[in-house]
Formats: C-alpha cells, sequence, structure tokens
C-alpha cells in the first residue's frame, strides 16, 4: 500500500513538471518558429543574457575561470557573473552545448527550468491541498504569473521561481508535516543561495516573515527544540557550503559603484495603482508603462494568475480572514504599496522594484486553489460578488486616465488643461495606448473564461486544460507582441553575425581590444569573444567606475552600460590598445573614430584597423602625480582625460617619491597629438602579449629601469613577477596597473585569483564536513527511532 502511494505521488509530481514544460514550449513556440529552432526574447535578453552565458560557456572550459577579459577591461569573473550565470544549474545545462548551437542550449534549458518549477511549486501545494490535480493547477497558477511571463527577458530572474518553493517546503515538511528530511533545508538554501545572492536576500526576508505568520497561526508550534536547531543548523550550512562563490561575489559587490546609490523613496498615487493593477491585469510590458505612463520601467511589477488574477484570493480572503494565508496576503500587499517597505526586499537599492513577487505569487496560488478545491468556496456568492466588484475596481483606475488623455488629444478643454494633465499624467505615446489595449484584451480573455469557471461547475480536468490553455496564450502572446515593438527580428539577425562571427575565435590571445558602435550591441565585444571598450554589465569594479569617471564615458559610473565619449575617443582607443573598430552594416551607423581604416568586410560588418594601436604593456618618460592630475580634471570632470593619461603616467600620491626618478619629465606636454603620442609610446612595447583565464604574460626589453604601464584594471587579487622575481605591482592612471622592470630583458607574469575565494573553499569544504557528519548522525538517529517504534509495536501485539 507504501509503495503504491509512493509511485502515485511520483507519478503526480512528473505530471506536474511535465505539463508546466509543455505549456512552457507552447507559449515560446511562435518564437522558436520565427528565430529557426531557438527561443529569443527582447532587449536583455540579446544584449545580456546570451552574451553572458556564452562567456561563462568560454570560461568554464578554461578550467579555471577567474579572470574574464571580454567583460569590459577585463574582470573578476567569478564575482561579476555570480549574480548571472555561474552558480545556476539551468546555465550549466546549456554550457554544455556547443558554442554554434548555445541558443538551442538556452532554449532547452529553460524549458527544464519551467519543468523544475512545476515540480517544485507542487510539492508547496501538496502540503495543503488534499486531491493532487488541484496542487497541478496551482502550480501552473505560479509557474506562469505574470511575475514569470514579465521577466522572460532576464533569463536569471526566472531561476529564483524554479527553485524557491523548495525552501516553505522543506520547512513546511519539519515543522507542520513533522517529517524528518535530513539534509533537505540545507539543499534547498544551498541551491537557492548559489543560483542566486540578490534573490535569496528577498527570500530570505519573506521567509521572515512567513515564519512569523505561520507560528502565529500554531501550526509550526508544539515541535521539539531539536526540530527548530535541526532548522537552524541545516539553515546555516546551506549558506557555508556556497562560500566557494558567495564569498569572492561579496567582494566584489562590496566595491561595485551601484552600491554607493543614495535610498531613495517615492510612494505616488500611480505606483500604487499600478501595484494594484498588476494583481488584476496582466502584464502587458516590462519596458512601457500599459496605462501610467510615469512608472519606471524594468521595475518586474507583476503577480497576475493565469484566468484568475487575485480575484479568487481576495475571495478567500473575506471567506477566512482568520487565516494565515489570508493575514499574509494582506501583509505582503501593504508592504507592496509602502515604498521603504518594499525596498527593504533588495535592502533599499531601488524603491520602485517589487522582484520579490515570486513570492508573493505563490501564497496567491496558494490561496487561489484553495477556493477552486473547494466547491462551496468556488460558487459561494461571496467569489461571484467580488469578481465583479473587481471588474469594476480595474474600470475606476484605468479608463478615466486613458479618456483624460483621449479628452487632452482631443482638445476638447483647450491646451492650458492638456499641458496640466501631461504634466501630472504623463506623455502618452501611441506604443503606451499599444501596451494598454493588449493588455486589456488578455484581461477580457482571462476573465472570460473565470465567468465560464465561477458561473459553470466545470470537472477538475477542463479546469486543468483551460489553466494551461491561458499560460500558454499569456506568454506567447506577451514574448510576441513585446518582440514585434523592440523589432526583435533585427536584433536577431545581427545576433545571428556575431555568434558566426564568435565561432572563428574560439581560443583568442586577448592581446588587444575592439571598439564598435554601441548601436551595433552593447555586449558585442563578449558575441565576438574579444575584449572591447564598451559594455552593458550590472556589476563593474571601483577601478572600472574610476576610470570612467575621468575619461568622458557618455553614461555615469552607476549605470550599467557604458560607452566612450566621442570626444577625444581616439586617445581612448590608443590608450585602451584597440586595434579594431566594428561597424554593422545594415545599422548604417556612420561614425568611424579618427585614426581608423578599412581592413576587411566580414558578413555584414566592416572591420577597422587603428593606424595608432599601441600593444598591451608600454613605458613613458613623463609622469605626473595624481593631485595634479585632479586638479586639472576637476576644472571640467565631463571631460575625456585620455589625452593626459596617453601623454603621462600618473602615479598615486603614496607611489610619487618611490618612483617618480624613473622618469625623464614630470609636467604635462599637451603639444603632440593622438599619432606623435602613439608613435612615442610604441618606442618601448612588449614584444608579445598572452592574456588568460588567469591573467596574463608579457615580454619586453627595456633601455634602462622603468615602469611597465599595462591598460588592465588594478585589482587586489592580482600577483606579478618579473623574471622569476615577485614584484610590487602599481596602480597607475588612475586604475590600471603597472610594474618595475629592469633593463634589458624582462619577462613579466600576473596571476590572478578572485579576493576571497582561497577562504570561501576552505569554509565550504570545512561546512561540507560537518555536512557529511550531521547527515550521518541524523540518518542514525532516525534509523534508530524507527527500530525502537517497529519493537513497540511488536510488543503491543
Amino acid at each position: 500500500m507504501e509503495k503504491h502511494g509512493r509511485i502515485n505521488i511520483f507519478v503526480n509530481v512528473l505530471l506536474s513538471g511535465i505539463l508546466s514544460l509543455i505549456t512552457a514550449f507552447a507559449g515560446m513556440l511562435p518564437s522558436i518558429m520565427q528565430h529557426g529552432g531557438y527561443f529569443v526574447s527582447k532587449a536583455d535578453y540579446i544584449t545580456q543574457q546570451i552574451p553572458f552565458i556564452l562567456e561563462t560557456k568560454r570560461m568554464f572550459s578554461t578550467g579555471m575561470p577567474y579572470w574574464s577579459w571580454n567583460s569590459f577591461l577585463g574582470d573578476n569573473f567569478l564575482g561579476g557573473y555570480a549574480f548571472y550565470t555561474v552558480g545556476s544549474p539551468f546555465v550549466w545545462i546549456a554550457t554544455l552545448f556547443p558554442e554554434n548551437h548555445i541558443l538551442q542550449g538556452i532554449t532547452v534549458s529553460i524549458l527544464l527550468k519551467f519543468f523544475v518549477c512545476g515540480i517544485t511549486s507542487f510539492l508547496y501545494f501538496r502540503i495543503f491541498i488534499k486531491k493532487p490535480i488541484y496542487a497541478i493547477i496551482g502550480s501552473l497558477l505560479y509557474t506562469f504569473s505574470s511575475f514569470t511571463i514579465l521577466n522572460t527577458q532576464f533569463n536569471h530572474f526566472t531561476d529564483v521561481i524554479a527553485l524557491f518553493p523548495l525552501i516553505p517546503t522543506a520547512l513546511e515538511l519539519r515543522l507542520y508535516k513533522k517529517k524528518q528530511i535530513p539534509g533537505l533545508l540545507t539543499f534547498a538554501v544551498f541551491i537557492n543561495l548559489l543560483t542566486n545572492y540578490y534573490f535569496f536576500v528577498s527570500s530570505g526576508i519573506f521567509i521572515v516573515i512567513y515564519a512569523l505568520f505561520r507560528f502565529k497561526s500554531g501550526d509550526w508550534t508544539g515541535n521539539k527544540r531539536n526540530d527548530y536547531s535541526a532548522i537552524l543548523i541545516e539553515g546555516i550550512l546551506g549558506i557555508l557550503l556556497t562560500a566557494f562563490l558567495i564569498l569572492p561575489a561579496w567582494y566584489k559587490i562590496s566595491e561595485a559603484p551601484r552600491v554607493d546609490r543614495i535610498w531613495k523613496f517615492k510612494t505616488d498615487i500611480f505606483n500604487i495603482l499600478e501595484r494594484l493593477r498588476a494583481l488584476f491585469m496582466p502584464a502587458g510590458s516590462l519596458e512601457i508603462p500599459a496605462f501610467y505612463p510615469q512608472i519606471l520601467n524594468w521595475s518586474s511589477i507583476g503577480a497576475f494568475l493565469p484566468i484568475t488574477g487575485a480575484i479568487l484570493a481576495v475571495s478567500f480572503i473575506r471567506q477566512h480572514p482568520r487565516n494565515w494565508v489570508s493575514q499574509l496576503l494582506i501583509c505582503l500587499v501593504i508592504i507592496s504599496l509602502i515604498a521603504p517597505l518594499n525596498a527593504s526586499f533588495n535592502l533599499w537599492s531601488n524603491y520602485s522594484y517589487t522582484r520579490w513577487w515570486y513570492a508573493l505569487s505563490l501564497i496567491l496560488a496558494l490561496s487561489t486553489i484553495n477556493i477552486l478545491s473547494h466547491p462551496d468556496k468556488l460558487y459561494n456568492p461571496i467569489s461571484r460578488k467580488y469578481f465583479l466588484y473587481i471588474l469594476t475596481f480595474l474600470i475606476l483606475i484605468t479608463v478615466p486616465f486613458i479618456s483624460g488623455q483621449f479628452i487632452c488629444e482631443k482638445g476638447w478643454f483647450g491646451e492650458m488643461f492638456s499641458s496640466r494633465w501631461t504634466n501630472w499624467f504623463g506623455r502618452y505615446t501611441d506604443t503606451n495606448k499599444l501596451i494598454s489595449g493588449y493588455s486589456t484584451i488578455l484581461t477580457i480573455i482571462n476573465y472570460l473564461l473565470l465567468f465560464v469557471i465561477i458561473y459553470y461547475r466545470i470537472s477538475p480536468q477542463k479546469l486543468l486544460f483551460i489553466t494551461c490553455l491561458a499560460s500558454a496564450i499569456n506568454m506567447g502572446s506577451f514574448v510576441e507582441v513585446n518582440n514585434r515593438i523592440d523589432g526583435v527580428n533585427n536584433s536577431d539577425q545581427s545576433l545571428t553575425v556575431f555568434l558566426t562571427d564568435s565561432i572563428h575565435n574560439i581560443s583568442p590571445q586577448y592581446e588587444y581590444r575592439i571598439d564598435f558602435d554601441p548601436a551595433n550591441h552593447m555586449n558585442m565585444g563578449l558575441y565576438q569573444n574579444e575584449p572591447a571598450i564598451s559594455v552593458f554589465h550590472s556589476l563593474q569594479s571601483r577601478s572600472h567606475a574610476d576610470f570612467i569617471s575621468v575619461s568622458g564615458y557618455v553614461e555615469n559610473i552607476k549605470s550599467p552600460t557604458n560607452e566612450p565619449s566621442l570626444e577625444n575617443r581616439e586617445y581612448t582607443d590608443a590608450l585602451l590598445s584597440v586595434r579594431y573598430f566594428y561597424r554593422y552594416v545594415p545599422f548604417n551607423t556612420k561614425y568611424i573614430p579618427e585614426g581608423f581604416r578599412l581592413k576587411k568586410k566580414k558578413n555584414k560588418s566592416e572591420i577597422y584597423e587603428n593606424q595608432n594601436f599601441i600593444p598591451f604593456g608600454f613605458t613613458y618618460d613623463r609622469a605626473i602625480n595624481r593631485t595634479k592630475f585632479d586638479s586639472i580634471h576637476q576644472a571640467d570632470p565631463q571631460k575625456n582625460r585620455c589625452n593626459i593619461l596617453l601623454s603621462s603616467i600618473v602615479l598615486e600620491k603614496q607611489d610619487w617619491e618611490k618612483y617618480h626618478s624613473l622618469f625623464q619629465y614630470t609636467e604635462i606636454d599637451t603639444s603632440l597629438d593622438v599619432t606623435q603620442l602613439s608613435r612615442k609610446r610604441n618606442e618601448v612595447v612588449c614584444s608579445s602579449f598572452r592574456g588568460n583565464s588567469t591573467g596574463f604574460t608579457a615580454e619586453i626589453n627595456l633601455p634602462k629601469e622603468n615602469l611597465i604601464f599595462f591598460s588592465v584594471p588594478y585589482d587586489s587579487g592580482f600577483s606579478a613577477t618579473v623574471n622569476g622575481e615577485k614584484r610590487e605591482i602599481i596602480k597607475t592612471n588612475i586604475s590600471f596597473m603597472a610594474v618595475k622592470g629592469d633593463r634589458g630583458k624582462n619577462t613579466v607574469n600576473f596571476t590572478y585569483v578572485p579576493p576571497g575565494m582561497k577562504d570561501g573553499i576552505l569554509i565550504s569544504t570545512l561546512a561540507l564536513i560537518f555536512f557529511i557528519i550531521y547527515i550521518g548522525k541524523q540518518t542514525l538517529y532516525s534509523s534508530k527511532k524507527r527500530r525502537l517504534s517497529t519493537l513497540a509495536s511488536r510488543e503491543r501485539r
């Protein structure tokens, strides 16, 4: 009998995963068919997710993925990509595919993500729902909530949706169901934190709130002290086991410029209305507001469940106001509407983000299937009444604003009214109208299905089919509408070209950098497998930020996108050892930096060669101290100072007394142009330079003792030797590195180990040893307990 029950559980778990996978495939199918066998979403999916996974594959293949040359000017790979790819098991699967089939690999990994999400959420819902079919329906509601659909272009966001339910499941099994499964919570914590530390913070905050309500309900009380101790121990072990990755990531984020953002809170009427609307209407777009133009984009505001939205959740709250689920939902909604409380889930880094709403979606789905699984609650007049109430509410918070915009366009109340309306409400474009129309149509479709469910009794099997159908429609239409608005077809053409080009550059030596018009692609260097001087990455090092602040880059240091200024760009290219400029012909960009000549055409790209190219590793005859440089720069902080950095090496105050005697001149010479300066810098340069994932090696012949400058960002993880002798690394030119070389031949080796990695490995190893001992003791204790129970049972007979 017990064996038969286990088989049924396994079948239902597998069925839940398979249904989620099939539904996801149906939603992705239009995009897959249009793009020749792989899924493509808009914006960040193309500009970040794909190139980051490509770079991850390349770095993993080295066996020592420490330093990424393709990440802007070079960066700590483990620290910089722990947020995106490094710890994600779904990315690991994608990297198993050959580079020329990486898009198919990513598509497979996304489908597997939905498969896992269906399973993990089913296991959670099954704890509270007696009939398996309703737990399966709940898993579909959660898996295909608007939060998931909105974030299809943020591939790493959807990892947490699949794995998060494991944490509350492990807690419920131990404290509510009294089932001891040693190591389950450790695994749940470990895999969630390893996959994405950012979302683990919001998950942790949610779990604390969740636990408070569960203890208040009385369901978690009455356990033995050992149970609470086990929870604490397993949670801590799960965290410590990830130290090998999380410690390097911590060192990285602690210096990231975006962390310095000033706290800013804004709770206005439109933010409140948008959050409420997002509970009851399907997502229209992540980028373009559907009804309130002033809402900040990219905030992931969406928690609409297929068919039902939050309507049945409201009905549940009304029918069971004292239930812990109702009270938790009310608390979470209040938190969502108060900016400082909402921002606490991302440690107050951004007030507008609701990127923790995957947790809200889980509880909404739990309350919804509680109603669906009880006919007396579903067909209760309260459910029907609140269905009508909420439809009226949606009309009240959308139609008046759309009507006001219509009146402005017609000019019925004059220009003054139109001007004041626009200042208050925002500019409502044709694209906004398209998205609001799409969201409205999708709302009507979903609520027509809900009307059928509420007013006509249908079987659970039909309800399951309708849920799959609505989920696929919601997802597929969202991807298709947003891809067409963003012109993904054009981006996809360039994507294919970049991938084709990159296949021919699988094992580069990283001897130079490239430049390009960012209209081609902000992360083109990652596609090309060639270091570039433009980037779109959320985490950048302090060295990157410091250089950007003095080199006239277009964006400020807190932006994830950085593009060189057109002013003095030829000096920037020379200083940073840029050899080629890529121009993607179909985009019809006309800008070519000064000093570049057409070298060849490749696919649809024109490649121009820099006539002022300076190899990595060169010397100076002039030096100035940092104080003098800062006084010049502060006179006009927006100006690109790469002409000065190319003329004279800048030494920090503490290094000036030690090294300034090596230079012939200690004054700036601004009389030379970029061609003359590059000629002078090329007089003494490295004869060879080879970069790899653990640093670089260079050779140079010096006529006299001098500093050898490398435009590689300064990082405490580097150590250096010259001719086998350990040498001090000197921070020069604001953000870069130099090392003192001797007269004659010099072989320079820079070795990189991510800061915190060694300590992290030690902590993880000790935690693993402790975990093995802990599991062994728990297993022996459980085995002994079962034997005693069996003996007692026999004696009673």
